[in-house]
């Protein structure tokens, strides 16, 4: 075995690709190959046989690639498979459950951590039985979060997405109410919901990533091995999955943290777009403020605006808006990493639909208020209404937007 050879990163989906990322940055001199099973995914839903085959089968297709270790940058194949591969491959293996319970058990003051992942994770116990093994001591509190794979296959991870927090909050509330200080991100998915979890749980609460601590320890395992790239060039790694590869692109952008693809395209923005928008959620209201450069055209009896929004957190990451207004009907379509077209029609209901690669998620959408006072030049757009989930309400909100020609100033 070489120590020149790629090592083999696998996942149920593209969740993997956050492990990926953190590979990417401590061993920039290792090839890294990676397969993720995107034509079954998830597992988690999955019986321990079926899943169990399905690992035998994805690191069979990396075997081929001849590399000189396999990880398993899913929890759920940890968790149901993991001592099966350990035995069976014939190159150094590691999943996710034991550096990141390691972490966690050092990380832990009162001695409870929390741990959230898929349904076959958290049946499986292995977390816990890990944990009690290293710290007999350790109270361990398990929560399955089915949906928060479903919300990162769907690019619904903003902090400040009403969908995100509802569902943060569902899941994490009995971890909180327990009093713990340390959750493990039992899920390689997990990471991208990182900040939304973080607001929901406070700052005294560690999170632990398996996907960054199984890169440390797959690092550990190849130098004791003696298998660590003596060629220190930066490598481009590979990607495959066993579905279509459509859009994978942009999902892979998401968890990866990094443009996989660029363009040149420019675009003159002659208008000045000052957003004011407010959300009133179990009890609190959230208020921001945006002043941008945008477009602003009107055809035939519609009016168009248009808008990039930049995330705070993260300046590479990008939202293109296109807002539609004809009377009283307002359309707007938001792309970037989370995908989303919302009518709003006063005094009526529709569907908010969450458009992404892997399907679409409905959201209610009942319109209150709406007064349109655009012009040929801009003018001024307020829309009031709410949103609901299941017929259950989510929020109110308001958004008041104003446009105006940018003017140019001679000195």
């Amino acid at each position: 075995m070489s120590s020149s050879n790629a090592i083999g990163v696998f996942d149920s989906g593209l969740g993997g690709l956050s492990a990926v990322k953190e590979f990417l940055h401590l061993l920039p001199a290792e090839k890294i190959i990676y397969f993720g099973d995107t034509g079954r995914v998830p597992y988690g839903p999955r019986s321990r046989e079926i899943i169990q085959r399905y690992a035998m089968q994805d690191t069979s297709f990396l075997l081929t690639h001849h590399v000189k270790m396999i990880v398993a940058a899913c929890g759920t194949v940890s968790s149901v498979a993991g001592a099966m591969l350990e035995e069976k491959l014939p190159v150094p293996y590691t999943g996710v459950v034991n550096p990141t319970a390691y972490t966690a058990v050092r990380k832990t003051k009162n001695g409870k951590i929390g741990v959230i992942g898929t349904a076959a994770t958290v049946n499986s116990h292995s977390y816990k039985l890990r944990l009690q093994k290293l710290d007999p001591a350790v109270q361990v509190f398990e929560q399955a979060c089915p949906l928060f794979v479903s919300l990162v296959e769907n690019g619904i991870i903003h902090r400040d997405d009403q969908i995100t927090r509802l569902v943060v909050r569902r899941y994490m509330a009995e971890l909180k109410d327990n009093g713990v200080d340390t959750v493990i991100l039992g899920c390689t998915h997990f990471p991208l919901l990182r900040e939304a979890i973080s607001d929901y749980m406070g700052a005294d609460v560690t999170l632990v990533d398996s996907g960054y601590e199984t890169a440390g320890y797959a690092a550990k395992v190849l130098r004791e091995n003696g298998l660590l790239n003596e060629d220190a060039s930066p490598k481009q790694p590979e990607f495959f999955v066993s579905d279509t590869p459509e859009g994978f692109e942009s999902v892979a952008g998401l968890f990866l943290g990094r443009d996989m693809k660029t363009t040149d395209k420019t675009e003159k923005e002659n208008y000045l777009i000052s957003i004011f928008g407010e959300q009133k959620l179990d009890g609190e209201t959230d208020k921001i403020e945006v002043l941008t450069a945008g477009n602003f055209m009107k055809k035939r009896d519609h009016y168009y605006i248009g808008y990039k929004e930049y995330d705070e957190d993260d300046p590479q990451t990008c939202y293109n808006n296109l807002i539609k207004v004809e009377g009283d009907t307002v359309t707007i379509n938001r792309k970037g990493p989370m995908r989303s077209q919302l009518m709003l029609q006063k005094g009526r209901r529709h569907q908010c639909i969450y458009q992404t690669i892997a399907g679409d998620l409905n959201i209610g959408v009942f319109t209150k208020t709406l007064d349109n006072r655009l012009g040929e030049k801009g003018g001024r757009l307020e829309v009031s209404y709410t949103l609901d989930f299941n017929t259950d309400l989510i929020s109110e909100n308001r958004f008041v937007i104003t446009v105006e020609e940018k003017q140019d100033t001679v000195r």
